[in-house]
């Protein structure tokens, strides 16, 4: 079965009406690299200022982003682990690590855990 990229974040399902968008046929029997190449002629049809791989890097990036396990966005994304963690982990930011130990603070705070002592 193809891997599929789901939504990210989620609530651009309802923005943008993607439940009521109907997809264009596409063969998904065909290597990734032959369906974004048809995917940059329609982008490059309709103006787009960006090209089919700038989609595809930002939402791995989001997946970082949000904290998605690398296992799951590589399934997701159809490559490796080893292959996500080299192309996309690269785009994180010292935003971003603030942010995932804030975050990660935050959940510790909230289940409880004791905070760990300095020895």
């Amino acid at each position: 079965m193809p891997s599929q990229g789901l939504p990210l974040p989620k609530d651009w399902i309802e923005r943008w009406s993607l439940e009521r968008k109907r997809l264009p046929e596409n063969n998904l029997d065909r290597d990734h690299r032959t369906v974004g190449a048809k995917l940059g002629v329609a982008l490059r049809r309709f103006g787009a200022p960006f090209q089919a791989y700038d989609l595809r890097h930002a939402w791995a990036v989001r997946t970082i982003h949000i904290g998605l396990p690398d296992t799951v966005a590589a399934r997701m994304m159809g490559h490796s682990v080893a292959i996500h963690t080299r192309t996309y982990h690269h785009w994180i930011t010292r935003r971003d690590q603030q942010q995932a130990v804030d975050a990660a603070l935050a959940r510790r705070s909230q289940s409880g855990t004791p905070a760990v002592s300095d020895p």
